[in-house]
C-alpha cells in the first residue's frame, strides 16, 4: 500500500483498507510505501511495515487531485525478498482471500478494461505509433497488482519506468502512473489478466443501472454478488437466487474522486450510496 500522510486519506482511506486486508487475510506481511508518516500515524496501523519513499523523481503537476504516492507503486523492488507482491491502492476494501492473486508468471497481473487509449493519453495516436504493443482498447487499472518480482528485483524495470516519464513528459498522461505502467507491460510480454472481481470499480462497474445485491460472503462480510443483468432484476424483485449463480466481489475500489467516507458532507441520497456499496466500506468503521 502507499500514503503520502495526508490526514484524509490516511484517516478514512489507509487506516480502512488496512484493516479490511488484516480481517481478511490474518498473518499476510503488510508494508506501507510512505513519504512522510508521523510517528503517531505509525501507531495507529499496527503490525504494518512502514518504508519511507523520496518522492522527487516523480512529477504530479498533471492532475490537481493526485499526489506523488501514486507512484510509490514503481518503487516495488525495495521488495525484493519477496516472490510475489501485491499492491492494494488506499481507496479500497478486501472482501476475500487474495492468495490467488500471487498466481501470476508475467511481470504484472491486474484487471484490465475496455477502454481506449484517449482514456490514459492526450496523445494517443502518438503513443500507438511509438508502442505497436500496446493494446489500444485494453487498459490496465493500477489500483489491484500483482507484481512478479523475479522481474521487478533488480530495478531494471523502475528505471526504465523513469525513462519512460522522461521520454513522454509526465504530462503527457492523463493518469501517468497507470499510463507508464501500461506502456512498460505492453513492452514486456502484456498483463496476465485477473477477474473483474478482484477489482471492482466505482468507474465502470458501479454505474450500472441495476447494481450487484449486497450480501454476506462466507466470511461473513457484506460484499456485492456479481449475477448477470436478469439475475440482478429478480433478485430486485424479492426472487431468491442460489449462490452458485453468481460470485462476490473480492475487492471494491471506489477509483476516481468520489470516495465513500465523501457521501455525508456532500449529503449523497440514500440510494446513490446504495449503488456506491457505502455499506461495504462502512462496515469496517
Amino acid at each position: 500500500l502507499s500514503t503520502n500522510g495526508g490526514e484524509e486519506f490516511f484517516n478514512k482511506g489507509l487506516r480502512v483498507t488496512v484493516k479490511s486486508l488484516q480481517l481478511t487475510n490474518p498473518g499476510i506481511p503488510i508494508v506501507v510505501f510512505h513519504g512522510g508518516l508521523s510517528r503517531e500515524q505509525a501507531g495507529m496501523i499496527p503490525d504494518v511495515e512502514t518504508i519511507l519513499i523520496d518522492d522527487s523523481l516523480y512529477d504530479s503537476s498533471h492532475r490537481e487531485d493526485l499526489t506523488r504516492s501514486a507512484f510509490y507503486k514503481l518503487e516495488i523492488h525495495r521488495l525484493a525478498r519477496f516472490d510475489r507482491v501485491v499492491y492494494l491502492g488506499s481507496d479500497l476494501v478486501v472482501l476475500d482471500d487474495l492468495s490467488r492473486l500471487t498466481c501470476v508468471d508475467r511481470g504484472l497481473a491486474g484487471v484490465t478494461r475496455p477502454l481506449g487509449l484517449e482514456h490514459e493519453f492526450h496523445y494517443p495516436e502518438q503513443v500507438q505509433a511509438s508502442e505497436p504493443a500496446l493494446s489500444g482498447d485494453r487498459i490496465l487499472n493500477t489500483g489491484v497488482l500483482c507484481f512478479n518480482m523475479s522481474r521487478w528485483a533488480d530495478g531494471k524495470l523502475f528505471r526504465e519506468a523513469l525513462q519512460i516519464a522522461d521520454q513522454y513528459g509526465w504530462s503527457f498522461f492523463k493518469n501517468a502512473d497507470q499510463g507508464i505502467l501500461n506502456i512498460l507491460a505492453a513492452r514486456h510480454g502484456g498483463v496476465r489478466e485477473v477477474p473483474v472481481t478482484y477489482n471492482f470499480c466505482m468507474i465502470p462497474e458501479m454505474g450500472h443501472p441495476v447494481p450487484y445485491p449486497v450480501k454476506r460472503n462466507p466470511s461473513g462480510l457484506l460484499a456485492p454478488y456479481e449475477v448477470g443483468r436478469i439475475q440482478r432484476r429478480l433478485m430486485a424483485m424479492g426472487v431468491p437466487l442460489p449462490f452458485h449463480w453468481g460470485r462476490f466481489v473480492k475487492i471494491l475500489h471506489w477509483n476516481g474522486w468520489d470516495k465513500p467516507w465523501r457521501f455525508d458532507e456532500r449529503q449523497v441520497p440514500a440510494i446513490e450510496r446504495k449503488r456506491s456499496y457505502a455499506e461495504c466500506y462502512d462496515q469496517f468503521l
